[in-house]
């Protein structure tokens, strides 16, 4: 069964935001028809097509944002880097899932067009994340780009984590 999205219709709040203000967390899902989504991806959304991302920032009176990678398309960056470079001049910085082993010419193509980190998501409804070690690994060649390193993580990782953390 294919669910047809609503007709999307954002309407101003009542609270004008600041001049200048950021979206620092949002995505872009497909067009699947032209950014396929992942092979095992652990949820499959609806196109969120980054017209209309732009169209309700518009709206509401954001005017620059961050594009977050999300798991539905896995490492496969193409999606966020077409908001990136439309014209609407309103994403301004993203941030990647990649393998812990990307090499840097890989970080380097992504930091050009405007990625600034990398996200690593551990929640039980998403699967199973990079080993952390090997992200705590990467963290020292994201270091060379300026980029940084999220983690986001149930709580219920968090004993595991510490030990591998707080040594690094």
């Amino acid at each position: 069964m294919h669910l047809t999205p609503k007709a999307f219709h954002p309407s101003r709040p009542a609270l004008a935001l600041p001049e200048g203000a950021w979206d620092a967390h949002c995505h872009v899902f497909g067009p699947a028809t032209r950014f396929p989504f992942a092979e095992g991806r652990p949820f499959t959304p609806a196109d969120a097509r980054k017209e209309a991302l732009f169209a309700m920032h518009r709206v509401i009176g954001v005017a620059n944002i961050v594009v977050v990678q999300s798991d539905c398309h896995g490492a496969y960056t193409a999606a966020v880097e077409d908001a990136l470079a439309a014209q609407d001049g309103t994403a301004r910085k993203a941030i990647a899932l990649l393998p812990p082993d990307a090499d840097e010419v890989a970080i380097e193509r992504l930091a050009s067009r405007g990625f600034r980190g990398v996200r690593y998501n551990y929640m039980r409804h998403l699967g199973d994340g990079a080993p952390i070690e090997d992200v705590v690994a990467f963290t020292h060649r994201l270091a060379d780009f300026g980029w940084h390193l999220q983690i986001r993580c149930a709580a219920d990782y968090l004993a595991d984590f510490a030990p591998v953390l707080v040594t690094h």
